[in-house]
C-alpha cells in the first residue's frame, strides 16, 4: 500500500513555496481601463477574496503578478506598455477591515 504523503503543517510555509519574497500584485479594471500596483505584499489571499467579491457584482476587475520585479515603477511602465491601460493612485481594491 502506498503511502500518503504528509501535507506541510504551516500556511506561511506553504506561501513561502510560491512566493519566497515579497511580490507586487496588479489589479486591474478593464471597466475603468486603470490599473493599481499593490506591493510588495507576502500574501495575496486578502486581495483575491476581495477581487472574487468584486467579480461576482459583475465587474470586470482581475488580479495578476507581473513577476519578478523589485521596482514598483518598472511594474507600471511594464503594465502600461502591455495592456495599454493607465495607472491610477485612487485603489480599485480596498480590503475590509483594514
Amino acid at each position: 500500500m502506498a503511502k500518503r504523503r504528509q501535507k506541510s503543517s504551516g500556511a506561511k510555509e506553504a506561501r513561502s513555496h510560491l512566493h519566497p519574497e515579497p511580490f507586487f500584485i496588479v489589479v486591474v479594471d478593464r471597466d475603468k481601463g486603470i490599473f493599481n500596483v499593490i506591493g510588495p505584499v507576502e500574501d495575496d489571499a486578502p486581495y483575491v477574496r476581495e477581487v472574487n467579491r468584486i467579480q461576482r457584482k459583475g465587474r470586470s476587475v482581475d488580479l495578476h503578478n507581473p513577476g519578478e520585479f523589485t521596482a514598483r515603477e518598472d511594474v507600471v511602465r511594464e503594465v502600461e506598455r502591455s495592456l495599454g491601460f493607465a495607472y491610477a493612485d485612487a485603489p480599485i481594491v480596498e480590503l475590509r477591515g483594514a
